[in-house]
């Protein structure tokens, strides 16, 4: 029964002269006073709720702080990482200095050569240049003889601002394109770009890179 129709009944007892006035409201008192520890209870509840999800927010923004630092640590160390990466030789750390180009060929025999187009856009003449040469078959395999000799040298004058092309006999028919490797220029100022000395591994890491097809 609810609040409302038992005190309606004990009215109706008080008006029937069934009980006294005074029990009446002690009766009604206690009624009044049971119904309220329900709300009593329902704001208890409503607190923890608002208490844990006031935590929760906090434990929320600890575990986002965190995440955050752990970001920008790792950026950190990312950009420390990379600026220990290995220094560039300095033998080759100017850009390409003149224009070349190359290409397979074939001559009059029919055997592969290796021909290059070069410009001298430099304000000095070139006295002579090196270049590494890796041979593959038609497979993309190194052609690995006796008969080719992978380092390639050119000593004959290219004046400034003149071109020149210049050509390397390859005395193997299965040499079909492969892979040339600048790496020295030798100048009339007695000056060099690259390093005629440079070790096989520093020619492949360094050189400056012509695709020969």
């Amino acid at each position: 029964m609810s609040k409302t129709n038992e005190i309606i009944k004990l009215k109706e007892l008080l008006d029937m002269g069934a009980i006294s006035k005074e029990e009446y409201d002690i009766q009604k008192r206690e009624l009044l006073n049971r119904t309220e520890k329900p709300k009593s209870k329902v704001f208890k509840v409503i607190g923890i709720i608002a208490i844990s999800f006031v935590g929760l927010i906090i434990v929320l923004g600890i575990i986002g702080s965190l995440t955050s630092n752990d970001k920008e640590k790792n950026s950190s160390q990312q950009i420390e990482q990379s600026s220990e990466k290995e220094p560039e030789n300095p033998d080759f750390a100017n850009p390409m200095p003149i224009e070349i180009s190359g290409k397979m060929d074939k001559d009059i025999l029919g055997f592969p050569l290796v021909s290059f187009n070069i410009k001298n856009t430099t304000d000095k003449d070139i006295l002579a240049m090196q270049f590494y040469f890796v041979p593959q078959n038609v497979y993309g395999e190194t052609v690995d003889s006796m008969m080719i000799n992978n380092k390639l040298e050119y000593t004959d004058c290219i004046t400034v601002g003149t071109s020149q092309s210049i050509n390397f006999q390859i005395i193997d028919n299965d040499v079909k394109f492969g892979t040339a490797y600048l790496y020295s220029i030798y100048y009339s100022d007695k000056t060099e770009w690259g390093n005629k000395n440079a070790s096989k591994d520093d020619i492949m890491k360094y050189a400056y890179k012509i695709n020969i097809k």
